[in-house]
């Protein structure tokens, strides 16, 4: 899955990303749900400590899935 108005990327361990929406996510999985109950700060900011957590402006999110799980779940 990869739409381009998506609000926030999931990278599999492989290395694939896939741009996904956040209000789907946290419909779908209490897990991504309470993941994103705070905001993440707006890229860049002085509060982000690891530039490496965005991705052309959008929070990324590693998971430990393989982009064959997770294009399976999306």
């Amino acid at each position: 899955f990869d739409d381009a108005d998506a609000d926030i990327i999931l990278r599999s361990i492989d290395n694939l990303d896939f741009r996904v929406y956040r209000v789907i996510l946290s419909k779908a999985s209490p897990v991504f749900n309470d993941m994103f109950i705070f905001p993440h700060p707006p890229c860049p900011s002085p509060f982000v400590k690891n530039p490496d957590d965005y991705k052309d402006g959008l929070p990324l999110v590693r998971l430990p899935e393989s982009s064959a799980t997770l294009d399976a779940f999306i």
